[in-house]
């Protein structure tokens, strides 16, 4: 790679449009063998590649801040391993050339932002790109080639989520080590093995090393983003191939415990679990979430505890209101119902009182239906302000609401329909007065056109 970019002035007609002034490149290094089209990039083609990213407002900055350094990635053209203008480039080069790239944000990083050493690279900012083609996969692509490209994809995936965590790297983190994975898992399920073999055995192993990491970053990636419930799917696909495997039975237990939608019994099992494949016991990760397990489960507890003692008062309160309202109906029976109450004796009106040891006491019948008829009777006891009012004004206006959806929404629609209908009556009438018109100065119409 070109250490020193300031070894060539830079003018408008050195450079070639590729998508506009948005997109342009420009070839420093040629190769020595152009008419070679094997070497010429095609799509689909595995292409191993270097490049550099600089942030470069505009195409005659060569020297910008650098924000981004690639060495030996492995791309395949037409599935977006890398930023649209990198991809597009590629495209235009052969093996053994040397170009640069200037991009507008729009395929570069657009809004996003990245990070680089010191430098962030801000948003919506243009970039300059130098790349070199080392190499061109053949068509027939091995198992280890196929081994070698979902390796890259996967520390593609890693290099993003490290720098660039914004929705857009995000995406595209997840976008590779989901299909590093899905590469790998299809390569084990359909290659032919050979277990007597030592290659084969290794590159077997080497497979199922990047499919388990690609699964295991694709949790921790859903982790960091806080959907809980995609990074525990992760994790269990890593633990249907590998129940041993502790990285992904800590980060099933973490996605459990912050997951709402967990339940305590849940977070419980996954920790045991992880706790029963640690190697070491004091294991830092797998105390912490024990830590905030217990943290949790205590809250939780207390949170519980003060919610049903505030119920309890509440079932209290509304206890201790129905007594009082039970004695001041007892009350208002003392004054209206005859019931008087002298020398701490009770005595009814009209009942046969008797004496019981030194003091008599007035036997209490209980209240008859014509009583009770009575006193729905008397309108004057009853309680208007709290129960006829509120009663009748929701009668009234369900009254109204019924008279105004059937009577006058009827009436309503008749008058549009009459209305309707004399209009289309009255176009009837202009047609034909107008057809009758042509029919007797066929002429008219000609000199009107």
């Amino acid at each position: 790679m070109t250490e020193n970019h300031n070894h060539e002035d830079v003018s408008d007609d050195t450079w070639q449009e590729l998508m506009g002034s948005d997109l342009m490149i420009k070839k420093i290094v040629t190769t020595n063998s152009e008419s070679d089209e094997s070497q010429a990039v095609k799509p689909a083609d595995a292409v191993r590649i270097d490049f550099e990213a600089r942030y470069a407002p505009d195409r005659t900055i060569l020297d910008g801040p650098l924000c981004q350094e690639a060495k030996d990635w492995l791309i395949v053209i037409g599935e977006k391993d890398v930023l649209p203008a990198v991809e597009m480039g590629v495209r235009f080069m052969s093996v053994g050339e040397t170009a640069l790239v200037w991009s507008h944000s729009k395929f570069a990083h657009g809004p996003g932002q990245r990070k680089h050493g010191d430098f962030e690279l801000p948003s919506n900012a243009n970039v300059l790109f130098q790349i070199t083609v080392r190499a061109i996969l053949k068509p027939s692509a091995t198992t280890a080639d196929e081994i070698a490209i979902a390796l890259s994809k996967k520390n593609i995936g890693n290099d993003i989520f490290a720098n660039e965590w914004n929705p857009y790297g995000i995406a595209r983190a997840k976008q590779q080590y989901k299909r590093a994975g899905e590469l790998m898992e299809h390569l084990l399920q359909t290659g032919t093995w050979k277990d007597d073999e030592e290659d084969d055995r290794f590159l077997q192993q080497k497979a199922r090393e990047i499919m388990l990491d690609s699964f295991n970053n694709l949790a921790a990636l859903h982790l960091r983003n806080k959907d809980y419930k995609l990074a525990k799917e992760a994790a269990v696909k890593v633990l249907e191939r590998d129940p041993d495997n502790f990285k992904a039975l800590i980060r099933a237990a973490k996605a459990a415990l912050l997951d709402p939608a967990s339940e305590f019994e849940e977070v419980e099992a996954a920790l045991a679990a992880a706790a029963s494949r640690s190697e070491h016991a004091s294991d830092l990760d797998l105390q912490k979430l024990k830590e905030e397990f217990v943290r949790r489960k205590r809250a939780y507890k207390k949170k519980s505890k003060a919610m049903f003692a505030n119920k309890k008062k509440f079932e209290s309160s509304i206890q201790t209101i129905s007594e009082e309202a039970k004695e001041e109906a007892d009350e208002s029976t003392n004054d209206d119902g005859g019931e008087k109450l002298v020398d701490g004796q009770c005595t009814i009106e009209g009942a046969q009182s008797f004496s019981e040891a030194e003091g008599s006491v007035a036997a209490a019948p209980e209240p008859t239906s014509t009583s009770q008829i009575g006193n729905w009777m008397d309108w004057r006891k009853w309680d208007w302000k709290n129960k006829v009012l509120p009663y009748a004004f929701q009668l009234l206006m369900t009254c109204v609401m019924y008279w105004y959806y059937t009577v006058l929404k009827q009436q309503q629609d008749e008058k549009m329909a009459a209305a309707l209908q004399e209009a289309q009556f009255t176009q009837q009438i202009l047609n034909d007065n107008e057809f009758e018109f042509l029919l007797s100065d066929p002429t008219s119409t000609q000199n009107e056109l």
